[in-house]
């Protein structure tokens, strides 16, 4: 017997996480230390920012909210459709301002590459940080908190 995942007969698509509930347990952390220091619950998955591909038009839903176009994207991997999507949504939603948080900024984008993470971000002018630097992305929220 398989105890795989298996969808119901005739479903094509997979089955809708239930809202609010985290995709990963580094999401989970952060969001409980959040909770802890700034006493301020941040909006989990709430906004959809619109982008386009050459051949299709695709959403972005960043993982926390703090206001209208301030953002904090979690990553624990940082793959090849991630950094696209993420050089679209800066090219296209200049105004919005997206953190990204690492678990590990300094991990390779692939094995056998000198580029890490950080470097990559660096490189294209994207906000990021990593999970250790409190001081950097707690800023981050205090500021798009009180402007």
């Amino acid at each position: 017997m398989s105890f795989a995942f298996r969808r119901k007969p005739g479903s094509v698509s997979k089955p809708r996480r239930k809202r609010g509930v985290h995709r990963s347990k580094f999401e989970t952390r952060f969001d409980a230390t959040v909770k802890d220091i700034l006493g301020v619950a941040l909006g989990y998955e709430t906004t959809i920012l619109a982008y386009n591909t050459a051949p299709q038009k695709r959403r972005y839903t960043p993982d926390w909210t703090i206001k209208d176009g301030w953002y904090i994207e979690t990553k624990g991997r940082l793959d090849t459709a991630n950094r696209k999507k993420m050089l679209y949504i800066k090219e296209q939603h200049p105004a919005a301002r997206i953190l990204v948080l690492f678990q590990n900024s300094r991990d390779f984008i692939r094995k056998g590459s000198k580029t890490r993470y950080s470097d990559w971000c660096e490189k294209n002018q994207i906000e990021w940080c990593d999970i250790r630097d409190q001081d950097k992305w707690l800023l981050f929220i205090k500021e798009a908190l009180t402007t």
